[in-house]
This record gives structure tokens, C-alpha cells and sequence, in this order.
């Protein structure tokens, strides 16, 4: 199927070979004069072109550019189905303190009753009726923050899904099966690691434009007079780069860039890892007390 990323990298592609404007001339001068005795009017094209490699180095770069927009298109991908993940076990959670919640109501409703009764015997004093009634509204304004959570929270789900109808969420929790790749297939390591290889191609971009460029013209003249021809001629030549020190100190940034984001980069692939390390311990830790909870501790 035809999609965005494929546009963007014919689109992107295309821009890797951008020679500038073609120049279309006409021209008249009395001291050109044809074998017939009168002047030529001369019609030419010119063309300048950069040096191939340097053609060949810009589409290297745009190559690198279509992989990082799809591998930033992935990391969104991941990004929300987390975003979405975190929803659904919200949502969940707070539907199993709701049923928690009315449990309590509904005894804090009994226990008041009973109270009350009691109370009206002269049985119990009013200091404890009064602390019934305040734990018994704490349990009701729990019950109602809570749904005012699930609300608010559902509304986010179907933001992040782009629903605007009304769904439930079904009952149970499916268990999200722990993503074990390797991290050097993580798309933000890869994105690392192509910025490096895009930085390493502006550099050569940036050498690649010290190189001459070539000039190509065609011309051919003629008169409207008795006897005239054709003259037909071309033009082939380089512009040779001869104050170049602008260019040498871009090269040189460009160098100093490259090999701060190299260190950059493994900086933060260690952070990473160090990171997602830190995620598995966790996992583990996690897993444990839920599986001691299936067994014995509900």
C-alpha cells in the first residue's frame, strides 16, 4: 500500500539532485559579425552542475532522512499504544476500587443504621455516632472521586484512540507479554545511531562542496539576412573554489559536531540501557507479587 512514508521519501529523494536554475540567453553584439556581413543575434542555454559526488553524498543523507521519519513514525506507534496501555490498567484499577469502595459504603450504611438505633436506646454516645457518619461520607466522597477518575480517564482513552462513540472496557485484565528485544532494535537507540550517520553525511556534504563545479553552455547564432547560417558553439568549463576558508571552518564545525554527537549518543544508549535494565528488575518485582497474589495472597 502507497503511504505517507513512502511520499516522504520520493519527496525527499528528489531533492538530493538540485542543480541550480537553467539560464536561457539571447544576445546581440555588432562585433560579432557572421561571414555575411552582419552581426549575429546568438541564442544560448547555460547549465552549471555540481561535482557528481556531491549529488551522490546529498542522497546518502536524504536515505538517512526517509529512515529516521519512519522510524519516528514507529516511536510514536509505541508511544501511544503505551499511552493507551497505561489507560486500560487505570480504567481497571480504579473499577476494582469501585466495587472496593461500595463494599465499604454499603457497610458503613449498615453500621450507621445500627448505630443509630442503638444510639436512640441510649446505647451508644454521640461522639461515636459522629465518627460513623465521617467515615461513612469518606467512604462516599472516595466512591465519587473515584468514578469522577474512570470519567475523566475514559475521556483520555478515547482521545488517544480517535473514538468519539461510547465503548466499555471489558471485564478482566489481559496481561501485556513483556517485550524481551534486544535494545539495539529499540527505535530511539536507532534514531541515535542515524543522526550519527546523518551528521557523518552533512560532513561529507560539507567536503563534497570544496570540489569544482562544472559549467556547461550551448550557444548557436544567426542573422535574417542574405547568405545566413547557423553558427552553432559550446562552452565547457569548472568553477574552481579559490577563497575556500569559509568553507574549511564549516567543515571543521561540522567535525567538532559529529564527534560531540557521537559521544552524545553513547551517553545516552548507556543511560538506556541502564534504564530498560532498571524496567526489568522492576518487572520482576512486580510479577512476584502479582503471582503471589493469584496464589494465596487474594
Amino acid at each position: 500500500n502507497f503511504s505517507l512514508t513512502n511520499l516522504i521519501g520520493m519527496t525527499l529523494k528528489s531533492t538530493a539532485f538540485s542543480p541550480d536554475k537553467t539560464v536561457l540567453s539571447y544576445g546581440f553584439d555588432q562585433n560579432n559579425i557572421a561571414p555575411n556581413g552582419y552581426p549575429l543575434k546568438v541564442w544560448g542555454i547555460a547549465q552549471d552542475i555540481s561535482f557528481p559526488t556531491l549529488y551522490m553524498a546529498e542522497l546518502s543523507a536524504r536515505k538517512i532522512d526517509i529512515s529516521r521519519a519512519e522510524l519516528t513514525l514507529e516511536s510514536h506507534k509505541q508511544s501511544l499504544k503505551k499511552e493507551i496501555s497505561i489507560c486500560y490498567y487505570t480504567i481497571k484499577n480504579m473499577q476494582a476500587k469501585e466495587a472496593l469502595y461500595k463494599s465499604i459504603d454499603s457497610l458503613y450504611a449498615d453500621l450507621l443504621k445500627n448505630a443509630e438505633s442503638r444510639y436512640a436506646k441510649g446505647d451508644f454516645s454521640q461522639l461515636d455516632l459522629l465518627n460513623i457518619k465521617a467515615r461513612r461520607r469518606q467512604a462516599e466522597l472516595n466512591l465519587n472521586s473515584n468514578r469522577y477518575n474512570i470519567r475523566n480517564t475514559f475521556q483520555k482513552l478515547k482521545m488517544l484512540m480517535n473514538y468519539e462513540e461510547g465503548f466499555v472496557v471489558s471485564g478482566g485484565i489481559e496481561m501485556i507479554v513483556p517485550d524481551n528485544r534486544d535494545i539495539e532494535s529499540n527505535p530511539v537507540v536507532k534514531l541515535l545511531k542515524l543522526q550519527n550517520a546523518y551528521d557523518e553525511a552533512s560532513l561529507k556534504i560539507e567536503k563534497n562542496r570544496m570540489l569544482p563545479d562544472l559549467s556547461i553552455n550551448y550557444f548557436t547564432g544567426t542573422n535574417d539576412y542574405e547568405n545566413s547560417k547557423n553558427y552553432n558553439g559550446f562552452q565547457v568549463g569548472l568553477a574552481v573554489p579559490i577563497f575556500f576558508g569559509s568553507q574549511k571552518s564549516k567543515i571543521k564545525s561540522s567535525r567538532i559536531s559529529f564527534d560531540a554527537r557521537q559521544l552524545l549518543t553513547e551517553y545516552e544508549i548507556n543511560s538506556l540501557r541502564n534504564r530498560i535494565n532498571g524496567f526489568k528488575i522492576e518487572q520482576i518485582r512486580l510479577m512476584e507479587g502479582i503471582e503471589y497474589y493469584n496464589t494465596s495472597g487474594q
